[in-house]
């Protein structure tokens, strides 16, 4: 039969004993997304029909998905009978359910990494908690689902998993600020951070790990970055936590690193006049 493992944060991956597996049309896929993204809970028909089409469900959606159902029982079980249901994609009273077992899903095992890394810091052990977490990040390939159609990825039960992953880097970013020990995090941080550009919370506490870690001048130019963001795709300046963040920054300190020597530039934009902190050499 083989090792089974499967993938859902980032794009969308099957293996058997390591090779990867095709797992159909999009649609199809989308399917097994959605199962995975469950992690091993019921769906009822009437959500995978709502997530795979939204408002607009064929006629024949019902007949569509137990298609793609069984197509995807042979994919995962090749020599498995015709109609014959399978030890993995489990269908009973109208739902459908994939049977993962232990450290087959990368979700799962996020989520374990998580729950650890939380008992860690409840304990006062903010190293070992930051270990769990960073273990848990690098997990991550990308936004969940990435590959399945646009459409169908902007379901609520895929953006749900993003924000599990923001959510889970502010607490580590949280953790290692209080136990000192911020270098650990600092890339996963940058990797989170790439993919909510526009999150002034978690911006800033990359700003505050930066800083932290003695990279002053790094965390002025994520500052900057997001200040031309917010200003070109929304229209605002900065909030109170990217600037409180700025101010720890520049500030002298008694921690690593030399506090940053800026000069101040002015941007125009259409009308305004704007300041914006420009680290000096």
């Amino acid at each position: 039969m083989g090792q089974m493992s499967f993938g859902v944060l980032g794009a969308l991956q099957v293996r058997r004993d390591g090779v990867a597996l095709a797992a159909g049309p999009p649609r199809q896929r989308s399917l097994l997304a959605l199962l995975l993204a469950r992690a091993g809970e019921a769906t009822a028909l009437h959500e995978v029909v709502d997530v795979l089409w939204s408002e607009s469900p064929p006629p024949s959606a019902v007949n569509l998905i137990r298609r793609y159902v069984g197509e995807l029982r042979r994919v995962l079980e090749p020599e498995l009978p015709s109609l014959a249901a399978g030890q993995w994609l489990l269908g009973q009273a109208g739902t459908y359910r994939l049977a993962l077992p232990d450290g087959r899903l990368d979700l799962v095992t996020f989520r374990r990494l998580r729950t650890r890394a939380r008992e860690h810091c409840r304990e006062g052990d903010h190293r070992q908690g930051v270990e769990s977490y960073v273990h848990g990040l690098r997990l991550w390939r990308g936004p969940a689902a990435a590959d399945i159609p646009a459409e169908v990825r902007g379901h609520p039960v895929f953006g749900a998993l993003d924000r599990e992953r923001l959510a889970t880097a502010k607490d580590a970013a949280d953790a290692a600020l209080r136990g000192g020990c911020g270098a650990l995090l600092v890339d996963e941080l940058y990797r989170v951070a790439d993919h909510h550009p526009l999150d002034e919370s978690l911006q800033a506490k990359l700003m505050t790990a930066l800083t932290a870690t003695g990279n002053r001048a790094e965390a002025v130019a994520v500052y900057n970055d997001v200040s031309t963001r917010l200003r070109d795709d929304l229209g605002i300046g900065p909030g109170p936590q990217l600037r409180s963040a700025l101010l720890d920054a520049v500030a002298p300190s008694t921690g690593p690193g030399a506090p940053v020597p800026l000069t101040w530039e002015r941007v125009q934009d259409g009308r305004r006049t704007l300041e914006r902190p420009s680290v000096t050499t």
